[in-house]
């Protein structure tokens, strides 16, 4: 994106009128409408929800005792979430969330290759999201709610620090996997994304947003295949198994099995 052009549009709107000369008729003030931001086909929040689950219980602990500028500074903004999982995960904990779905049985794909195939299918969703011909899920609505939330166009880096990032964690899937679907989709419609004129795509950045969102969008309709269930369902599926995710999946088998040509789409 061109750096001139970007710092233009950041400050367009809050350029103020030339002075004008006062004129003997009063002008009739005529109301603008603000543009609408694209991406409208959205399933709203019902009601306040607590969202922080017990795994991130310890995440004030922990940001108090890390150096944030330093960490900031030598890590990859897409991966700061995972910098953050590692320091509060530890293995007594992995063994009791092991404990507490020993009943379940969750299909995860154990290779990068086998994600891909199944990833494949679904990602000719993600034109149709953007364009707003597809209802966009729970995870969009985070996402614009965060960004309107303060007043920058662009999130700042103390801002994510203060992100309940367990809300954009793609349930029993882990972050892991996510972060890899993400690529996917980055690999395939980049060019889509940078014409893609909205709000919270601009705000999150376009890594970000393919992480947190459309990564989870496409998890979204996998979970559904996986375990046969409607949207509604597999939306509460995701919300009620990050604590999966995050200490479990993650911690499985994703083999970085893809050959030469596919690695080099990527």
């Amino acid at each position: 994106m061109n750096t001139s052009k970007l710092t233009l549009s950041i400050f367009e709107n809050a350029r103020r009128p030339n002075k004008k000369k006062l004129s003997v008729h009063k002008k009739v003030y005529v109301h603008k409408k603000k543009p609408v931001e694209q991406l409208i086909a959205i399933e709203p929040l019902v009601g306040k929800s607590n969202m922080k689950s017990e795994n991130f219980a310890k995440l004030d602990i922990l940001l108090q005792e890390k150096n944030r500028s330093s960490l900031l500074e030598n890590t990859e903004i897409s991966q700061l979430p995972l910098q953050i999982l590692k320091g509060d995960l530890d293995s007594t904990k992995t063994e009791e969330i092991r404990k507490k779905y020993s009943s379940k049985k969750f299909s995860v794909p154990i290779s990068k290759k086998e994600l891909k195939s199944r990833v494949s299918q679904v990602l000719p969703i993600i034109p149709k999201l953007l364009e707003g011909k597809e209802e966009l899920s729970y995870h969009y609505t985070h996402a614009s709610e965060q960004r309107k939330k303060l007043p920058h166009t662009t999130m700042t880096s103390n801002e994510r620090w203060d992100i309940p990032w367990d809300r954009y964690i793609g349930g029993y899937y882990g972050l892991r996997r996510q972060t890899f679907i993400s690529t996917l989709i980055q690999a395939e419609y980049s060019g889509l994304l940078a014409k893609t004129k909205n709000k919270t795509l601009n705000y999150w950045t376009q890594d970000m947003f393919c992480t947190y969102v459309l990564a989870n969008e496409v998890i979204l309709r996998l979970i559904m295949d996986d375990m046969s269930l409607l949207k509604a369902e597999a939306e509460k599926l995701m919300k009620e198994t990050v604590d999966y995710g995050c200490h479990v999946a993650d911690e499985e088998e994703f083999a970085d099995d893809l050959n030469f040509e596919e690695f080099q789409v990527l």
